[in-house]
């Protein structure tokens, strides 16, 4: 039996080692507002408008335009970024489903197991300004 959810652990591992390199779009949504086309056409440069959301909200992270985490808004220097808080259908228990390979598998993980935190504990922000910035921000 724990052959058998090893091996579909492994192949969900591999099912996903091969879409590894594609692309997608993230985008951060930091607020929204509806109006009237007739007022938007109105604005001009400089124009200020409220968005609907509040300052200390949460911010929409969407994966080509789906909602798959909620983040709060970090500023760097002069980056912004943001700090995942909760993903967007993840259970607060802190068990894994058991029918559900990939999250027994991701339920055992830790940072030191995962390739993109280590690829990032790796990096000495010389590239990456953001990652140079929050640097900065720990020291």
């Amino acid at each position: 039996m724990a052959a058998d959810k090893l091996e579909d652990i492994n192949s969900s591992f591999r099912k996903l080692r091969s879409i590894g390199d594609v692309n997608v779009e993230i985008t951060a949504v930091l607020g929204v507002i509806k109006m009237p086309i007739e007022q938007f056409l109105k604005l001009g440069q400089g124009a200020i408008f409220m968005l609907e959301q509040h300052k200390d909200d949460q911010i929409e992270v969407r994966v080509n335009n789906h909602i798959v985490a909620y983040a709060d808004v970090m500023v760097a220097s002069e980056y912004i970024g943001m700090e995942i808080k909760e993903f967007v259908g993840e259970e607060k228990s802190s068990g894994a489903d058991e029918d559900d390979p990939m999250a027994a598998a991701m339920a055992g993980m830790d940072g030191e197991d995962d390739p993109m935190v280590a690829a990032m504990a790796e990096m000495d922000g010389e590239d990456d300004p953001m990652a140079a910035a929050m640097a900065e921000m720990d020291s």
